[in-house]
């Protein structure tokens, strides 16, 4: 979920925008409750999917945000000048403009957040998701997968990864390592989620691995899940 580069943006300009727009959805990302992290707006998972199916265009407009059709258009001074806490607000009052269409698949990926039988459900219909498949399977992205596809292929990978360790001999602590099979997936997970768009990075872990499981089993053992955490933890602190 980023700009395209045009003739009317510069390089830096166009890459602080992308930071700052990385900054609302992986907020959008957080739990509705959480009142404590970023901007303390809260997240809000139903704006984030509908949000993520769009386009979004940066414009030279003096109008905050614009929503047309299939593309949300971000005003240039806006995005660049203004705090996170009123991007969230500005977003709010826009986001009723948007098309019922992506708010109906906003739903339903949020009925898909409360499926703890994620991995079993999926082996039904994983012969119509061959791509997602073929990711999962080699913990590979690949770069034509979706951005709904993307976040399908996160949640199974977080779902697996919850799987292994509770059936795990040592269920508590860093004793799975023991396991080279065990550590090399947590290895391979850490890795790939890294290479996701931060906001699904962060609502998949944090839905299908949970806090109680990060902390359980020590993730920040592994560096790879370090990175992890201090890429998102770096993200929300950002003015």
């Amino acid at each position: 979920m980023k700009f395209n580069a045009t003739s009317a943006t510069g390089n830096t300009v166009l890459n602080q925008a992308n930071k700052n727009l990385i900054r609302v959805f992986t907020e959008l990302a957080l739990r509705d409750d959480n009142c404590y992290s970023g901007s303390k707006h809260g997240g809000n998972s139903f704006q984030l999917f509908a949000l993520m199916e769009m386009k979004h265009e940066l414009v030279p407009s003096t109008i905050p945000i614009t929503i047309k059709d299939n593309v949300v258009m971000w005003g240039m001074s806006f995005l660049l000048n203004d705090s996170i806490s009123n991007h969230r607000k500005h977003l709010d009052k826009a986001f009723d403009q948007i098309n019922d269409r992506y708010k109906t698949t906003s739903m339903f990926i949020n009925g898909l957040l409360e499926d703890n039988n994620l991995i079993s459900n999926y082996q039904k219909y994983k012969a119509n998701f061959p791509l997602v498949e073929k990711c999962f399977n080699n913990m590979k992205i690949d770069p034509n997968i979706s951005v709904v596809e993307q976040f399908l292929l996160a949640c199974l990978i977080c779902n697996h990864v919850s799987e292994v360790l509770d059936s795990s001999v040592s269920n508590t602590g860093f004793g799975w390592a023991k396991n080279a099979n065990t550590k090399q997936l947590m290895i391979d997970a850490a890795n790939i989620l890294l290479e996701f768009d931060p906001a699904i990075h962060l609502i998949s872990v944090r839905r299908f691995i949970t806090f109680s499981r990060l902390m359980n089993y020590d993730f920040t053992m592994l560096p790879e899940w370090k990175n992890n955490f201090e890429r998102i933890n770096n993200i929300l602190k950002q003015n």
